[in-house]
C-alpha cells in the first residue's frame, strides 16, 4: 500500500507474506512484512525495514509438548508503521515501540494427568533503550481434585545484568458451578509480597455477581472492586461497578458506574475504571455507545 503524507513522510509502501503449515509433528506459522518510507529525493531519504514473525508448536509424545517464538523487528519499521500491527507483531515484549528481536522456548511435561511442570526461557533484545533481559520461568500446576487447582510460578529475571526473582501461588476452588474462587500470592524476593482473590457467584441464572480484593505491601495500597450483573431479558443486562481504592494514610478513589446493555448500544452514568485496580476512569458521566454490524 503507498501513500502520500506531506513533505515530511511523502510515501509509505508495506509487503506482507503469511505461512501456515505442518512440517512432520510440527505446527508452524510465520509472517514477515517489509515496509520502507521515502521523504526525499535521495537514496539516504528513507528509512523502514523488516518484522518477522515465527511461531511453531509440537507435541512429541502424550506426555511432552514443546513450542516456542522468534520475533525480529527493526527499529526503523517502529519509527516509521508503529500503526501498523497485527496479533503476530505486536513488537518485542515491553512497552509499545519495543523493536529488536525476541525468542522464546517452552516444554510442557505432563508425567500424569493432574500434574503439568513448564519451564520456559525468553531472550529479549531491545534495540530501542539497549536492553538484554534473560528470563527462566518454571510453571507447576496440580490439580488434586476436580474441584481445586493449584499453581506455583518460579521467575527470575536479568535485565542489563540486574537479577530479580519472585514466586507466585496461585489456587482456584470451584466448589459448585454457582461458585467460582481465585487466590494468589505474589512474593518477590526484594521487596514486600501482594495478595489478590476474587469470586464470581451465580445465585441465579440471571444474576451474575463478581467481587475482587487486593492488598499490595510493597505500595501500601489496598482496593475492593464490586460488579454485579443482572439479565434483565435476553438482550438487555443491567450492571453496576464500585471500586474503592486506597494508596497509602491519604490517598482514596471512590468509583460508582451504571450501565444499561443492549445487543448494540450501552446507556450509562458515572465513572467506570479502565481496569481493576486503576485509578484513573475511562466513562465518566452520563452517555451512550452505539455500534452497528454491516
Amino acid at each position: 500500500m503507498g501513500t502520500n503524507w506531506g513533505q515530511a513522510n511523502q510515501g509509505k509502501s508495506l509487503f506482507g507474506v503469511d505461512v501456515t503449515g505442518k512440517v512432520g509433528p510440527v505446527d508452524i506459522k510465520a509472517e514477515g512484512i517489509y515496509g520502507k518510507c521515502v521523504w526525499g529525493p535521495n537514496p539516504t531519504d528513507s528509512e523502514g525495514g523488516f518484522v518477522l514473525f515465527a511461531d511453531f508448536i509440537s507435541q512429541i509424545n502424550p506426555m511432552i509438548k514443546i513450542y516456542g517464538t522468534a520475533k525480529k523487528v527493526d527499529l526503523g519499521y517502529i519509527h516509521q508503521f508503529d500503526w501498523f500491527k497485527t496479533d503476530q507483531t505486536q513488537l518485542i515484549p515491553g512497552t509499545s515501540g519495543s523493536a529488536g528481536t525476541y525468542l522464546k522456548l517452552g516444554t510442557v511435561i505432563t508425567p500424569i494427568s493432574n500434574l503439568s511442570i513448564e519451564p520456559i526461557i525468553e531472550l529479549t533484545n531491545r534495540e530501542d533503550i539497549t536492553e538484554k533481559t534473560t528470563k527462566l520461568t518454571g510453571i507447576i500446576t496440580y490439580n488434586p481434585v476436580k474441584q481445586v487447582s493449584l499453581k506455583g510460578t518460579l521467575v527470575n529475571t536479568n535485565v542489563n545484568d540486574t537479577n530479580s526473582t519472585s514466586i507466585t501461588g496461585e489456587v482456584t476452588v470451584t466448589p459448585s458451578s454457582l461458585l467460582t474462587v481465585y487466590g494468589k500470592v505474589y512474593y518477590p524476593f526484594n521487596n514486600k509480597p501482594s495478595i489478590y482473590g476474587n469470586t464470581t457467584i451465580n445465585p441465579i441464572t440471571e444474576l451474575t455477581f463478581y467481587g475482587a480484593l487486593s492488598s499490595d505491601l510493597s505500595s501500601n495500597t489496598t482496593w475492593i472492586y464490586l460488579k454485579p450483573s443482572y439479565k434483565l431479558s435476553k438482550d438487555v443486562t443491567l450492571s453496576g461497578i464500585y471500586q474503592y481504592i486506597k494508596i497509602g494514610d491519604t490517598e482514596t478513589h471512590t468509583t460508582y458506574y451504571v450501565s444499561l446493555g443492549f445487543n448494540n448500544a450501552t446507556l450509562y452514568f458515572g465513572n467506570a475504571p479502565s481496569e481493576e485496580g486503576a485509578t484513573c476512569d475511562f466513562v465518566k458521566q452520563i452517555g451512550a455507545r452505539i455500534s452497528f454490524d454491516f
